[in-house]
């Protein structure tokens, strides 16, 4: 921590950090005002850097409010492509870049003018989900192009084409395996198979597996070495070196932890080059500040922020690191240092990690020297190091005992945890009684995993799956989960909630936008019992229910009311059913038509009184009639369906049924979440 204090004038440059990194996150957490306001105060009462604060301040705001709120208006655009991957392409102007999709395969460098329907990517359907909106706004994508007219107007060869006919002529010469690992740890474009990166994921070692700043210091340490045995002047092997760098970080496309750690090499040669007095401190705030010059939207990558946070704990606490056990005191440095972010990332730890990170460094050590011989021996790769490397992931990714679960923390708990971090370090560096500390530091980790159990009501939440269905029904203090219907990959949302276990998975129906997920919620989750409709069999072990059906779950009973019959369709087939917690009736239909609907307008009548209606069918205009509506008289629909969708979800005879209902709809409000206490219904969607 002492590098933290102030002894020159060279470490004072991280004052100029805290706007550049909290005025970007302000537009999405209010509360982050809180700390850049008494931040400003301070170094105003110090005098520290503040007329350079204040510019960087005014600056770092005009750039971010322009950019959220800027969109170029576009009616024919015209650029180069910088990204290919699978038919899809990312093309700049130098201004601002588009997504387009193309059967026709274009390179890296061609100069393409693009004309046809865009639209904007989706944001977000929960906190902490996936915003694709801002995965492409950091990369300057503003439009999506999925039939567009394409025409090729040019090429220009760049760094990152360079790339693309390197990996084409290893994969003509080696297995796909050892392209897979070459492409990954010296190219910097990671096609290691699913499975094998889920493995990666869960053991937190994905960092060692992407080029970050330990390939880099690598490579550099290698490329220092043969250089020196060749070159005897270092002012020419450093500026060999300050070339490479720089062509490395064009040729993998400007990937954030290769500029980071680049950047920071740079700097430091430089400055022994030219006795400046700058601290790694110094140095790792002037990588940022170039990083977010470079593209502002950097700070919106998960990289970004693991490769800054990560660098920054281990050089803060450099005296710590010191002395017996270097390797694995960074490990966990690194671990803590990033545990927030990774937890919201995979929604679990492995202990194993803080073990596994300084073994697997000196596996990666040897292994990127290996493949990059391979380049030029293509026949070593006979010797079969990377299945046997696959085989030790295969074998450490089976122990699970010592993963620890978690739910999504948000931003306040995250703030709270870098405080506690923060004083933990000062404290031990202070050579203070550890023990206490230690131990309040666990136990808030023990807390925010132990979060997962807080639920205190009854919540539904009908996910945003696009066009399809799936529901969350959860009890409170963990008492139990009900899933109705499966659609699309969901599994995100249940690991962001915490959830492990489904007491109830419903089916309504067996259409694939019911069933679509099913393969995927029962490998991730342990699922006690499927429920079908008995007209309607799925291929699944599972327990069918008709009218007059019962389902009881903790004093929660589940009627069920159709299918009365076989009607010999799947939608008229579907598992209609009326739950009742604390009094508050709600309806869900399935896919059920009109015909159906008729049917159970006879049999129950006004039973079919609901305060909730989980409308039929997406809104389709073959559901909802009008007798049914009356009969149900919600006070508030919800509709689940994907935004423009084909079909013209939700009919407006649909809409003009439900007049006298409040409607929620997931394609316009994200995932719409319903919480039930004795004598109130809270419904709000997340957009």
């Amino acid at each position: 921590m002492k590098a933290l204090k102030i002894t020159s004038w060279y470490n004072n440059l991280h004052f100029l950090l805290p706007p550049l990194i909290l005025i970007p996150y302000i537009f999405k957490y209010k509360i982050l005002l809180f700390l850049l306001i008494p931040y400003l105060i301070y170094v105003f009462k110090r005098n520290i850097f503040k007329r350079a604060i204040l510019f960087i301040t005014i600056i770092t705001s005009v750039v971010y409010i322009i950019y959220n709120t800027y969109t170029p208006k576009i009616k024919e655009f015209e650029g180069m492509i910088l990204e290919e991957n699978t038919n899809k392409y990312i093309a700049s102007n130098g201004l601002y870049s588009i997504l387009f999709y193309s059967d026709v395969d274009y390179e890296i460098g061609d100069i393409v003018i693009v004309n046809g329907d865009k639209s904007t990517p989706s944001k977000e359907s929960y906190l902490g989900g996936f915003s694709y909106y801002d995965y492409l706004k950091s990369k300057g994508v503003y439009y999506i192009y999925k039939e567009p007219n394409i025409k090729k107007k040019n090429h220009i060869i760049i760094p990152g084409q360079i790339r693309e006919k390197c990996i084409n002529y290893l994969e003509g010469r080696l297995d796909e395996d050892s392209v897979n690992y070459i492409n990954a740890l010296i190219f910097g474009k990671n096609t290691i198979d699913d499975t094998t990166k889920e493995t990666i994921s869960s053991l937190g070692l994905s960092h060692l597996f992407a080029i970050s700043g330990f390939h880099i210091t690598l490579l550099f340490t290698i490329l220092s070495f043969l250089l020196a045995k060749i070159i005897e002047n270092e002012r020419i092997r450093n500026n060999i070196i300050i070339t490479f760098l720089i062509f490395y970080i064009l040729f993998t496309n400007l990937q954030i932890s290769i500029i980071r750690a680049s950047l920071m090499i740079i700097f430091s040669i430089l400055n022994k080059r030219y006795n400046k007095l700058f601290t790694s401190l110094d140095i790792f705030s002037l990588a940022m500040i170039i990083s977010l010059i470079i593209n502002p939207g950097y700070v919106y990558q998960t990289s970004f922020k693991l490769t800054y946070l990560i660098t920054f704990f281990i050089i803060i606490s450099n005296n710590l690191i010191k002395g017996r056990g270097k390797a694995y005191k960074m490990g966990l440095i690194a671990f803590l240092g990033g545990l927030p972010i990774v937890i919201n990332m995979n929604y679990s730890i492995n202990l194993l990690q803080i073990l596994l990170v300084p073994i697997f460094s000196v596996v990666i050590s040897i292994l990127i020297p290996y493949l990059g011989l391979m380049i030029i021996i293509p026949m070593i790769s006979n010797i079969g190091v990377i299945k046997m490397f696959e085989r030790l992931i295969e074998i450490i990714g089976d122990i699970d005992f010592l993963t620890i679960k978690f739910k999504y923390i948000n931003i306040y708990f995250i703030i709270i945890y870098y405080i506690l971090f923060v004083i933990l370090l000062i404290f031990i560096e202070a050579g203070k009684k550890k023990k206490r500390y230690y131990i309040g530091f666990i136990s808030y980790i023990i807390f925010l995993s132990a979060l997962r159990f807080s639920s205190f009501s009854y919540q539904i939440e009908f996910i945003d799956v696009g066009q399809g269905d799936t529901a969350l029904i959860t009890l409170p203090h963990n008492k139990g989960v009900i899933m109705v219907d499966t659609f699309g990959y969901n599994t995100a949302y249940l690991k962001n909630r915490g959830i492990e276990t489904i007491d109830y998975l419903i089916i309504t129906h067996s259409d694939n936008d019911h069933i679509g997920g099913i393969d995927e919620t029962l490998k991730e989750f342990r699922v006690k019992r499927v429920i079908s409709s008995y007209y309607d069999k799925i291929n699944y072990e599972s327990y069918p229910v008709k009218s007059g059906d019962k389902i009881n779950i903790e004093g929660i009973t589940l009627n069920v009311l159709g299918p009365i019959k076989d009607a010999g369709s799947k939608n008229d087939n579907s598992i209609v059913f009326m739950m009742n917690i604390l009094g508050t009736k709600i309806l869900f239909t399935g896919d059920m038509e009109a015909s159906e609907e008729e049917s159970l307008v006879s049999k129950y009548g006004g039973m079919l009184d609901a305060d909730i209606l989980k409308v039929g069918h997406h809104g389709s205009s073959t559901s909802s009639t009008k007798e049914f509506i009356a009969c149900v008289s919600p006070k508030y629909s919800i509709i689940s369906c994907g935004l423009n969708n084909k079909y013209g979800f939700p009919h407006q005879s649909v809409i003009a049924n439900l007049y006298k209902s409040k409607i929620y709809r997931t394609d316009l409000m994200g995932n719409i979440s319903v919480k039930i206490s004795a004598n109130k219904i809270d419904i709000h969607g997340y957009k």
